[in-house]
């Protein structure tokens, strides 16, 4: 009986050991998973869209996520800045920006500048709502150019001329009230003329033609007003 009971000690004795030299097993878990910075939309996106620092940004993205081609996303905010770059489609926000979703927009040509009489080119001037009839020059209406020369007299020294466009190419589809100049249509000789009185800062102004009166040439009462005969034109 008492050998039984050594025995039996024993083996309980042997088996502790044997687990206490056990090495102990690691639980490890993930707790992140890999990421890379990369563009993507920072608000919601319709197509046609100019990308920009207000609607793309860098954030983390899951790496399994992404192309395994490198090429075909952005890790660059500045690659879509300049050239400017436009969406193809809508993007949510969040989304990953792919090179095939942004593009340099529609090619836009310039149509000719329509010159309509021959021997006339066009000549850009100054153009603003104290000299330009408070800024209501629209395209196609007619004008008569004021000018004050050295002795303080004003003429009518350019008349009937038509205006083709209100503002430069970059201002064309804005409003023509914040337009800085106006492409006319003159003679050649007429537009040299032009370019040295505003060479040598001579005042010009701007009146508008009646539609009835446009494509009629010189007008009768456009003789020059000066020191001499100015009261001459006053009603009283």
């Amino acid at each position: 009986m008492f050998a039984a009971l050594v025995s039996a000690a024993s083996v309980v004795l042997l088996v502790n050991y044997v687990s206490s030299q056990r090495a102990p097993v690691a639980i490890t878990t993930s707790t992140s998973a890999s990421t890379s910075q990369v563009v993507v939309a920072t608000s919601d996106l319709a197509a046609g869209d100019q990308l920009s620092t207000v609607n793309v940004g860098l954030t983390a993205y899951p790496s399994t996520a992404l192309p395994a081609n490198p090429h075909l996303y952005y890790t660059d905010v500045s690659k879509l800045l300049s050239p400017p770059q436009y969406v193809s489609s809508k993007l949510p926000r969040g989304t990953l920006i792919l090179v095939a979703q942004a593009d340099a927009g529609p090619t836009v040509t310039q149509p000719p500048i329509d010159i309509r009489k021959a021997g006339d080119v066009a000549i850009s001037i100054p153009y603003g709502e104290s000299s330009g009839a408070g800024g209501y020059v629209q395209p196609d209406d007619h004008i008569d150019l004021l000018v004050d020369d050295s002795t303080g007299t004003v003429h009518y020294a350019f008349q009937d001329v038509r205006v083709i466009k209100v503002g430069g190419r970059a201002e064309q589809g804005t409003s023509s009230g914040t337009a800085n100049l106006l492409l006319i249509e003159l003679p050649r000789e007429q537009a040299a003329a032009l370019a040295y009185l505003e060479d040598r800062g001579y005042s010009i102004r701007y009146v508008i033609r009646p539609h009835n009166e446009q494509g009629t040439g010189p007008l009768p009462q456009s003789a020059p007003v000066g020191g001499s005969n100015w009261t001459t034109f006053l009603d009283g």
